[in-house]
């Protein structure tokens, strides 16, 4: 009867007119004694929570960091057309220092692997040459190589590279409670029957949860199977007195959902319970 209750009221919230002009402002975690099962389900209820899961793994780089690569990389293509090798080589070496400052998204991780192939392109030697290929291969091997920017020559050996490229396996029963990995900024999500694969180098590794803090390592990945990461708790306490541990994410608002659909909204000296298209306004 109360499973029946609670889907009943759900129905009436998701089809109320308040909700039209609810803004979706809030992450949702999760406390320590909350599955994921039924954190996934409140999810499906509430549509103005959003998963801070998603939220980190979607926009993991700040906005101040996107423009200062946005800026870098802008600077190195003057550079290049200009055709001036000192200086264009160090603002390409600018661009690719960028690589583990964060987690970026896709558009942003191809312009660092611009970098790195502007590089090879550029250098004298054919050592050096491969040297830069082989850091673009391990800093992202799924990126593909215009052909309108580099030749065909260059485009092969990377490829090839990429072929042959020696990996690193991490049993994910190393990252329990975490639900996804940014490996490079690339997202790949942690199931237990499945290793993760890291490129045998320096690897910029973030690890995502609904339940414990975002953790961010750059470390060797041969070093990554010794790592044991912080199990800091988004929060703790009851859904009363809520108590918010200190994070990174400081430009979003947090809710965390507690036992029996309970949710406290920080900032909110009053949870939400039970789910009521008032709580939600």
């Amino acid at each position: 009867m109360k499973s029946y209750l609670f889907n009943l009221i759900c129905l009436t919230v998701l089809s109320s007119p308040v909700l039209a002009s609810a803004n979706p402002l809030r992450f949702l975690v999760r406390a320590p004694n909350v599955s994921i099962r039924d954190y996934n389900a409140y999810l499906l209820t509430d549509p103005t929570a959003s998963s801070i899961v998603d939220q980190v793994r979607k926009r993991p780089a700040s906005s101040a960091a996107l423009e200062s690569l946005k800026s870098e990389f802008k600077k190195a293509q003057i550079q290049y057309l200009q055709a001036n090798d000192e200086s264009m080589r160090e603002e390409w070496i600018n661009l690719v220092s960028f690589a583990y400052k964060a987690d970026w998204p896709k558009d942003y991780r191809e312009m660092i692997s611009v970098g790195f192939l502007r590089l090879a392109q550029i250098s004298l030697t054919a050592d050096k040459t491969k040297k830069w290929l082989a850091l673009a291969v391990s800093y992202d091997d799924r990126y593909q190589p215009d052909r309108n920017l580099f030749p065909p020559p260059l485009i092969a050996e990377f490829n090839q590279l990429c072929t042959h490229e020696q990996t690193v396996q991490i049993p994910t029963a190393n990252f329990s409670g975490f639900d996804w990995a940014l490996v490079n900024g690339r997202p790949v999500r942690l199931m237990d029957q499945r290793p993760l694969s890291l490129p045998d180098q320096t690897v910029r590794l973030t690890l995502i949860s609904s339940q414990y803090q975002t953790v961010s390592r750059v470390m060797p990945a041969r070093e990554v199977l010794q790592f044991k990461p912080r199990t800091l708790p988004w929060v703790t306490g009851n859904c009363g007195s809520p108590i918010w541990s200190a994070r990174e994410q400081n430009d979003v608002k947090l809710a965390a959902l507690f036992r029996d659909s309970c949710v406290a909204v920080q900032g909110r000296h009053r949870p939400i319970y039970p789910l009521t298209a008032a709580s939600l306004s």
